[in-house]
């Protein structure tokens, strides 16, 4: 829900080159690797993310890139619920 009320900020255009320059490119190669390593590891169908990224520091580093992107959702939706609570308690005393 974050992601969609973020992408508001930027023209349509924008958005679709993006998404057609970037994300579906990205989005192919991962899943085209995922495949290529389940065709020669068949047995690793259960955790085959996790086995088909090459090298120990590889994996850490996406972990690491997986927890600052949490916790930066997580900030974003207590912030925003301290400003939606702030708001309900000014409308509130002025309506009192």
């Amino acid at each position: 829900m974050l992601i969609i009320t973020d992408l508001s900020h930027f023209p349509d255009p924008a958005i679709q080159i993006s998404f057609t320059v970037i994300v579906y490119p990205t989005l192919l190669l991962a899943y085209s690797g995922q495949a290529a390593y389940l065709l020669e590891n068949p047995d690793h169908v259960v955790d085959a993310f996790y086995r088909s990224i090459p090298g120990n520091l590889l994996l850490l580093y996406s972990f690491v890139i997986l927890f600052c992107s949490l916790s930066l959702k997580i900030h974003r939706f207590v912030e925003g619920n301290i400003i939606d609570i702030g708001e309900a308690i000014r409308l509130w005393l002025m309506n009192c």
